[in-house]
């Protein structure tokens, strides 16, 4: 068990940057590390609903991020994966929560087929919530403390990018009254 949560904290270290970066690309990349982690602690606490859906969203992870090829582009890959992560949830149900991890990666998939960063944000963040009801029914402390950070970094990236947005427009406005300023003053 202790094994299980030190490895845990190392997961935490990688999820903690997943949503501060830019691209989905790259978003995808620290997915992929952390949920390589993620599985190793799931399996040392015995929680084998996350471990296997984990380990499938590892899958997942390896397909998007072929963004140049055709195959990985296609809208089949989110039945492919939410199938996989419920049929995986009938072979290791413990109780009523082993609901939670398929629901989640299932949400995650959906997000992490977006191209749009703050769509990816948005599903993650509803997947987190589901996920922080796991590992609460659990008591993964790395877990609780892993959504905590993910939820507030996903909505601090929100926010940020919000803002960034509504600067955008407002030099884009002050910019275009500036020019129709000067139309008028070289009449």
């Amino acid at each position: 068990m202790l094994t299980g949560q030190i490895i845990g904290i190392a997961a935490i270290a990688v999820s903690s940057v997943i949503y501060l970066q830019r691209t989905r690309k790259k978003m995808i990349a620290c997915k992929l590390i952390t949920d390589l982690l993620w599985v190793i602690h799931h399996l040392c606490i015995f929680s084998y609903t996350a471990a296997a859906t984990t380990a499938i969203a590892i899958g997942r992870e390896f397909i998007f991020m072929q963004e140049s090829k055709k195959w990985s582009k296609s809208p089949v890959w989110i039945w492919v994966f939410s199938i996989l992560f419920f049929v995986s949830t009938f072979f290791t149900w413990k109780d009523i929560f082993s609901i939670f991890p398929p629901v989640a990666s299932s949400l995650a998939t959906i997000g992490f087929f977006c191209k749009n960063v703050k769509m990816i944000r948005i599903f993650s963040l509803l997947s987190s919530f589901g996920m922080m009801a796991y590992g609460i029914h659990y008591l993964s402390i790395p877990t609780i403390i892993n959504e905590v950070i993910v939820e507030v970094s996903i909505i601090t990236m929100l926010i940020k990018s919000q803002k960034e947005s509504v600067l955008k427009s407002r030099h884009l406005i002050e910019f275009k009254i500036s020019q129709i300023k000067n139309s008028y003053t070289k009449r």
